[in-house]
């Protein structure tokens, strides 16, 4: 019996998989966050959380962690934290 379910997953179909349901906070220097978002905003030198959507997408950048989880909630994401 052959399975349903495909043997590989498209690279466009794993860019999606989690968005809308989970969000990663990821610590990060500000200078790092402008090297890989040069259109963001000009942020103070430090120590930042990033929240990211599944896709990449940043959602929410602050100097607290807790600030970072907290709109993960907001916006209905299960959290998982990138080291």
């Amino acid at each position: 019996m052959q399975s349903p379910f495909p043997r590989t997953i498209p690279v466009e179909a794993l860019a999606h998989l989690g968005e809308g349901l989970v969000g990663y906070v990821r610590r990060m220097r500000t200078e790092d966050f402008a090297r890989l978002f040069p259109g963001g905003p000009e942020l103070p030198e430090g120590e930042l959380f990033a929240l990211f959507g599944a896709t990449g997408m940043p959602i929410l950048v602050s100097d607290a962690q807790d600030v970072a989880l907290a709109g993960a909630m907001d916006q209905n994401l299960v959290a998982v934290a990138l080291h």
